[in-house]
């Protein structure tokens, strides 16, 4: 038996107060009353108790055992089975939150002393597997002894990623045995569940955000502490600009602070100067000038779209009327001809804006009121109403969904396709009143949004990219200004480390983009799956009902001692 608090047992310093209470010399009180039968009665029941000694000091003990079974209840007593399986899989979170550091030691390696204590209790023919569970959850020892997991453990060391939920069940559910996962998050996805840490005195940069309408940028932190914090950031830009600003926020909230940038600025980092326990999330950078932007092309001649697309001023755009071969190194495309996507890369995002007869249901003539549905693009968009004349109806996509509608049908419908995002839309753009609407570039501008995810090229720790560019073979990849990598065509590489990165070919750059930690610690939803093993049992057993049972028993026997006077 163990305790999660011990700090309870403190509370049996009061037990001695219950002997002391005992012994006391009573005070006789004298109270006059009408009749002395009923007290008669009384006390021949009391008188009973105190023939013997016996009787008295068994009434102390039943009560001293009372006293230290609650003092039990608020130590949290827990019972730890030992391990009974051939097969054990020990899940080791290695994520970012792994690395807050408590009084010299980080969680990381808190949990390593509990897996060693762990695997130092299990049977010697015990065979382990050790998985590290991040965004990219790997196996790191398969099927090893006692002394391969304690040597596996030297080469473990914390990431800077979240922790993929969906991922990491995933790999674990591969594997037979007994699953013990190690973290200090409660995550559920094993038979036991191990917590190191306690809570987290932390602050971070949970995102940042580029204004170009008012040259500003946007900087959002969040309080995970239990009380209030007085946080303090710094701003510096490229050029050499520096801004302070301090904000008080609330236990578990988040605050924005606004800071006013040159237009010679092109990134911005943010640094918190509060001392906390995890310091990875304390710094974040923004990137907004033209290198770090993303690009589209659009092949069409549409008057409407290429003005709504010179308002968005975060974006980098060409248009084209018409392509004769094969266009890539766009972020996104905009063709007004389905046929025009058999010129652009297999894995392009897409808006499609005169989809192929075959997408079509059936043609509508004459003025329609359209219905927005009130989606990603036109949430709170077009409240007055629009209308479109001579519209297309398309047919219902299997994974789509509706934007635009006309009769409850979608005329414009948006999904993933082969894993690849896709628009299709059948409305003329000269032939409806939305263009004159003012809310037309805001939806130009959510749809693409939600087409290229985020205008700026940015990633998080762990995120893997393709150098898919067909004019070079390879290209060097820089962290800063220093190389660290030579990156092949279409072999991924895992982005592990912060920063601003280039890739650059023989001294030309092709590509420039930032790398910040993830805004959370956790991404996806619990998934709890059945152990294959059903002849065993796992996990922890909390005694604290236990002792709250024999508490309220033992007062029982304390009233029928007293009251039967044994």
């Amino acid at each position: 038996m163990t305790f999660l608090n011990p700090m309870g047992l403190l509370l049996g310093v009061c037990l001695p107060v219950i002997i002391l209470l005992y012994f006391r010399k009573k005070q006789v009180v004298e109270i006059k009353v009408s009749n002395i039968k009923l007290w008669d009665e009384v006390i021949e029941e009391v008188e009973g108790i105190r023939k013997r000694k016996l009787d008295r000091y068994l009434l102390l003990i039943i009560q001293l055992l009372i006293g230290l079974f609650l003092v039990f209840v608020f130590a949290h007593p827990i019972y730890l089975n030992k391990f009974n399986s051939s097969k054990v899989i020990i899940g080791l979170d290695v994520s970012i939150s792994m690395n807050t550091n408590e009084k010299g030691k980080t969680h990381l390696d808190m949990a390593k002393d509990k897996i060693i204590n762990y695997v130092n209790s299990a049977p010697k023919k015990t065979r382990y597997t050790l998985i590290l569970l991040k965004k990219n959850s790997e196996v790191c020892l398969e099927e090893g002894i006692r002394d391969d997991v304690v040597r596996a453990l030297r080469k473990v060391f914390s990431t800077k990623e979240y922790l993929d939920l969906q991922n990491a069940a995933y790999l674990l559910s591969k594997y037979d045995g007994e699953k013990v996962i190690v973290s200090d998050k409660s995550i559920m996805l094993g038979d036991k569940e191990i917590i190191v840490g306690k809570s987290l005195n932390n602050v971070g940069i949970v995102g940042a955000d580029y204004d170009p309408y008012r040259n500003e940028v946007l900087c959002h932190i969040k309080n995970y502490c239990s009380k209030s914090k007085k946080i303090r950031v710094c701003m510096k830009s490229n050029t050499g600009k520096v801004d302070i600003q301090s904000i008080v926020v609330s236990s578990n909230m988040k605050e924005t602070l606004f800071f006013s940038i040159d237009k010679k600025d092109s990134y911005v980092v943010f640094n918190i100067e509060n001392k906390d326990d995890l310091e990875d999330d304390n710094s974040y950078i923004l990137a907004f000038g033209d290198k770090y932007k993303k690009k589209v092309l659009y092949i069409g001649s549409n008057i409407f779209i290429k003005n709504a697309l010179e308002s968005i001023l975060n974006l980098r755009f060409d248009i084209l009327d018409k392509i004769a071969g094969k266009v890539q190194n766009y972020d996104a495309y905009i063709v007004e001809n389905e046929i025009d996507i058999s010129k652009l890369p297999q894995d392009a995002s897409v808006w499609v804006m005169k989809p192929s007869i075959k997408m079509i249901e059936k043609s509508k003539e004459g003025l329609s009121k359209v219905v927005n549905k009130g989606s990603l693009f036109t949430k709170n968009l077009f409240k007055n109403g629009i209308s479109a004349a001579d519209v297309s109806i398309l047919n219902y996509k299997s994974g789509y969904n509706s934007v635009l509608e006309v009769d409850n049908k979608p005329v414009m419908i948006y999904g993933l396709e082969n894993g690849f995002k896709r628009i299709y839309s059948s409305i003329d753009f000269y032939k409806t009143d939305m263009v004159m609407k003012p809310d037309f570039p805001v939806f130009i501008y959510k749809t693409i949004e939600w087409l290229l995810d985020g205008y700026n090229r940015s990633y998080v720790s762990g995120d893997k990219i393709y150098f898919t560019n067909d004019k070079y073979k390879k290209a060097d990849l820089f962290l800063w200004n220093k190389k660290i990598a030579e990156i092949k065509l279409n072999i991924p590489y895992i982005l592990n480390e912060t920063g601003i990165y280039t890739l650059k070919n023989q001294n030309e750059e092709i590509q420039s983009f930032v790398v910040n930690v993830p805004s959370k610690f956790i991404f996806g939803e619990e998934v709890r799956f059945e152990s294959k093993n059903k002849s065993m049992k796992y996990g922890i057993i909390d005694l604290s009902n236990i002792f709250i049972l024999l508490a309220l028993f033992l007062l029982v026997i304390e009233w029928e001692v007293y009251k039967r006077g044994y």
